[in-house]
């Protein structure tokens, strides 16, 4: 409860809450067949509270994950809030990602970041683009086009040249467009 009504407290708290999955506490009674389970008593787990509060402080649960041990639970929560941020705010994401080093962390930020810039009600496919161009696999940049080139067909190969991406992708990257054929000349 406290995720939804004061979030900014429920964040102060991460640091005191286990981070081991939240598993809870059964207490039976004994019944004439046997024990059944009476009430259910769930531990608070860090991974449940950062979850919830993920919908409300994006950016807090990315930074406190970022401090966990490595642990399924983490990675789980991790991507779920680079999710979340990412599509409720694309302008505070991206100025966090461009702080972030070099790494598989920032990697992992940029693929999601560029999927809320392409699948969102409201795509903005040029920094979607000019965000895929800065991953080392070329996979998500060549999604993001052909996403952008169905919805508006001409547009990527316009566009591609005003991006402002480096000299050498641009061009290169026209071969992921379906272009109409040239007349001859």
């Amino acid at each position: 409860a406290l995720t939804h009504h004061d979030p900014d407290a429920a964040v102060a708290l991460l640091p005191s809450l286990d981070p081991r999955p939240s598993v809870g506490e059964r207490t039976k009674a004994a019944t004439p067949g046997g024990e059944k389970p009476i009430s259910y008593n769930p531990t608070i787990s860090l991974s449940n509270v950062m979850t919830t509060l993920a919908e409300h402080r994006p950016a807090a649960v990315v930074n406190a994950s970022l401090r966990l041990a490595e642990t399924p639970e983490r990675a789980e929560i991790f991507a779920a809030a680079l999710r979340t941020w990412a599509t409720n705010d694309p302008p505070a994401f991206s100025k966090w990602l461009i702080a972030q080093p070099e790494s598989a962390i920032r990697n992992e930020a940029t693929t999601s970041l560029v999927k809320a810039l392409t699948e969102g009600s409201d795509p903005d496919f040029p920094a979607a683009v000019r965000w895929a161009a800065t991953l080392p696999d070329e996979g998500l940049l060549k999604g993001a086009l052909m996403i952008w080139q169905e919805r508006d067909p001409e547009a990527p190969a316009r566009a591609l040249p005003t991006l402002g991406l480096p000299a050498d992708p641009a061009p290169r990257l026209l071969q992921y467009l379906r272009l109409p054929p040239q007349p001859a000349s």
